[in-house]
């Protein structure tokens, strides 16, 4: 009896917040658990706050309120509002993937991350058996250069060996051919975006054992890549 009694007396205390976000929605978060929401644009958001203060003074304990922007994502939902709240550190990320490894159609998967390595553990925990390519932070356009598909490609392909020299720098030789061939020519903006994304891979390697590559080139291919349309199979991309 003596051992239950101290046991109980140890348990945490409940732990109740409101959340309202920049939009106008509201939830009530119970020891961490996403309880009740509401949307103003087709529910009175009043309702939650008032179960929300009323639970706190049932149990009795405190209850904390909190405002937050929307999440930078445009799919989001309550299980993004509640990490960003509990974890204000992580960002957006997008992983890149083939579905099976050898699948030419690129995929998309965008998570809230501490860091790539985290985005990539989520993507691979999503999608078991996936070939990840490259995991990217959503960047702002102030930290990088405004390019489109094709400049993207020529200045990927400036920071990129030459054929010659590709295998020293563990970049396929075919890589920068392709990459050529589609710069001389008139090649639609797909395909110059599917080399643009082997381009992403290949660069970070080649530049391992030189410092690292430009990380503003990084961010403004990445721009490119997130601003145009690829296969998307899901809304939550290595350097």
């Amino acid at each position: 009896m003596t051992s239950n009694i101290l046991s109980k007396g140890v348990e945490k205390s409940p732990r109740i917040a409101l959340i309202t976000l920049s939009s106008g929605d509201c939830g009530l978060i119970f020891n961490e658990r996403v309880i009740m929401t509401a949307d103003p644009d087709f529910e009175p958001v009043d309702q939650v706050e008032t179960v929300a203060f009323n639970l706190a003074n049932a149990l009795p304990c405190d209850i904390n309120v909190f405002t937050m922007p929307v999440p930078p994502k445009e799919d989001w939902n309550w299980s993004d509002v509640l990490s960003l709240h509990l974890r204000p550190d992580l960002k957006l990320y997008r992983v890149a993937y083939h579905e099976e490894v050898g699948n030419k159609a690129i995929l998309q998967f965008d998570c809230f991350a501490s860091d790539p390595e985290h985005a990539i553990e989520q993507a691979e925990d999503a999608y078991p058996g996936s070939e990840i390519l490259f995991a990217a932070e959503f960047v702002a356009t102030d930290d990088c250069y405004l390019w489109t598909i094709r400049e993207a490609l020529e200045q990927s392909r400036a920071a990129l060996p030459d054929q010659a020299f590709a295998r020293q720098y563990s970049v396929q030789p075919d890589l920068i051919c392709r990459i050529n061939s589609a710069l001389d020519d008139v090649s639609d903006d797909e395909h110059l975006l599917r080399l643009l994304t082997e381009a992403r891979i290949a660069l970070p390697l080649a530049w391992k054992n030189q410092g690292g590559c430009d990380l503003k080139l990084l961010r403004s291919i990445d721009l490119v890549l997130q601003s145009n349309v690829l296969p998307i199979r899901e809304s939550v991309i290595v350097e």
